[in-house]
């Protein structure tokens, strides 16, 4: 059986540094990879072969996007924290296929856990201006909540856990993850299995690695519906956070569509006045 897990920081876990950059030794030891990245796209080819996997995928959704409309579109795209899988592929294939950028090219395409965040209706901004403040849609002030997404399909379970108040993309360089693929529910793994997985990486960070305790937590569970619906990785996050003395908030619902619903939420701020009103 093959099996792979990976518990990391993000920057350890992908060979080369890339943007947002951890230190200036980074950025400078990244120098000569930009620098071919950007040969390559003055010659209108892909900044790099995943870039240009990526952009093959992105094209067929923006094509079945732009017939049904009957016009060009612009879009954030959502995308998991795969170790590997950078912010700045997402960026040039969607530049490759001529995917239009919202909000002057400010407006960062969003990891999957930020994503969902906003499609369950949390830390959305009244405005996605970054010159202004981002403020909710009553008001008043965001609340901080600490966030696991769990993304569970027939290929692997991902971890992802991040604090979070606004649902703003802010590429972090250093992330907490954990990905495991004999654990996705093609195998049938065991539920144990499951909640070991779950206890290891929420043990490991705070009480090994902090010194402390879990604190209450939003669980947000994204992945194909037979895979969450099976109960596994829901019991699993409740269950472990109770035993850590947590008590958890779980968000199961539309897991297979919540994060593309919350990009959409976010594209939408991205967009300015007169352009809202055009639609």
């Amino acid at each position: 059986m093959f099996s792979c897990r990976i518990v990391c920081s993000r920057q350890k876990a992908n060979p080369h540094p890339s943007p947002p950059y951890a230190s200036l030794g980074d950025l400078w030891n990244d120098i000569p990879r930009q620098r071919e990245r950007d040969a390559r796209k003055q010659k209108g080819l892909p900044a790099s072969s995943d870039v240009a996997v990526i952009a093959t995928l992105l094209k067929a959704i923006k094509d079945v996007a732009e017939a049904s409309v009957g016009a060009s579109v612009s879009a954030l795209v959502s995308f998991p924290a795969l170790p590997g899988l950078y912010q700045e592929d997402i960026f040039d294939a969607a530049y490759y296929i001529g995917l239009e950028g919202l909000a002057n090219g400010l407006a960062r395409h969003p990891h999957e856990l930020i994503a969902a965040y906003a499609g369950h209706g949390y830390g959305l901004c009244k405005s996605y201006n970054p010159v202004k403040r981002c403020v909710p849609d009553d008001g008043d002030s965001f609340t901080t909540r600490t966030v696991l997404l769990a993304e569970y399909t027939g290929t692997a379970l991902l971890l992802h856990l991040e604090g979070l108040n606004g649902a703003v993309e802010l590429s972090w360089p250093n992330m907490y993850l954990e990905l495991q693929f004999d654990l996705g529910s093609s195998r049938t793994p065991d539920e144990q299995e499951v909640r070991n997985s779950v206890l290891h990486f929420l043990y490991h960070h705070y009480n090994e690695r902090l010194g402390r305790g879990p604190p209450n937590m939003t669980v947000i569970l994204v992945g194909d519906p037979e895979s969450v619906g099976d109960g596994k990785v829901q019991r699993a996050t409740s269950i472990v956070l109770e035993a850590l003395g947590a008590h958890a908030e779980v968000l199961a619902e539309n897991s297979a569509y919540v994060a593309a619903r919350g990009a959409a939420e976010m594209a939408w701020r991205a967009l300015d006045h007169e352009e809202r009103m055009e639609l």
